[in-house]
């Protein structure tokens, strides 16, 4: 993108304030220079809104040349670590990204009518229409995933929770590691996709989050046969044709036993379209 939108108040924001109030204007400067770094790599082809700029470029940007004690890239890391602390970045895997920078787009921005596509979906995750589940986390050293049910909540203004990303993130992990079909550029887009994409299904179905990772599990232990030709089973589904009640159900702990897939002959005869599977996500390729 050339340009994104900046509020003319944005010094009167607690949360900028609270930076200024630590770092100064080097603070100031460091936080929009990263928006603007973010906003610059936005494109078509590229909405995951990471910043792929380390402190030392950043530093040297900025003409940050450090004192005594502290190198220009150590004062920046301190500044990140501040803006990240405040909420106004976010922080995964080593990988800082401002999901709230999606805010300051719109389709006016650009003439591309798929990139207008694309932006409209994602400003859509922040509607009621799309509401995502709240999620309650267990704190002990660090947070745990517990047994959270669903209730219907309204995004503010973070888009996810802690606990939503880092549900979305686990599902990822299994889903990309195992070599399923999730979005090349990673699990932000997986996030503000497939898994935004699913919620509705698995809320409807009052399922928990365990129930959902552990039919996750299962289904990979099914692939895994696939790949060694040891069952019957053919269809590769995305995630949000995964979640779809009548595809997940089978795969419920409740439900599920590997035994019946052992076998390169369909049980009762049947054909995986008659037995109540959606193959719709056969060979989706992203």
């Amino acid at each position: 993108m050339k340009w994104f939108k900046h509020d003319s108040d944005a010094m009167t924001d607690s949360k900028i304030r609270k930076l200024i109030l630590k770092h100064g204007a080097v603070g100031y400067a460091v936080y929009f220079h990263c928006l603007e770094l973010i906003a610059s790599s936005v494109s078509e082809t590229n909405i995951n809104f990471e910043l792929e700029h380390d402190a030392e470029i950043i530093a040297d940007d900025l003409k940050i040349n450090g004192s005594g004690t502290e190198s220009g890239a150590q004062i920046v890391e301190n500044i990140m670590r501040t803006i990240i602390d405040l909420k106004l970045f976010e922080e995964s895997d080593g990988h800082i990204f401002c999901l709230k920078l999606l805010k300051r787009l719109d389709t006016s921005m650009t003439s591309n009518k798929y990139f207008r596509t694309l932006i409209a979906e994602a400003k859509s995750a922040r509607t009621p229409q799309a509401q995502i589940p709240a999620l309650e986390v267990t704190q002990t050293e660090e947070p745990k995933q517990e047994e959270i049910p669903y209730e219907v909540q309204t995004p503010g203004e973070e888009q996810f929770s802690y606990a939503q990303k880092e549900y979305a993130k686990k599902i990822f992990d299994l889903w990309n590691g195992a070599g399923l079909p999730c979005p090349k550029s990673g699990y932000i887009t997986f996030m503000l996709s497939d898994f935004r994409m699913a919620v509705g299904e698995l809320q409807k179905e009052k399922l928990h989050s365990s129930s959902v990772i552990a039919a996750v599990e299962n289904y990979i232990k099914v692939m895994e046969l696939k790949k060694a030709g040891k069952t019957w089973w053919n269809v590769k589904y995305s995630f949000d044709n995964f979640a779809k009640f009548k595809n997940i159900k089978r795969f419920l702990p409740d439900y599920f036993d590997i035994t019946e897939y052992q076998d390169m002959k369909k049980k009762n005869g049947s054909a995986v379209a008659q037995s109540g599977a959606d193959s719709s996500g056969e060979g989706v390729d992203f």
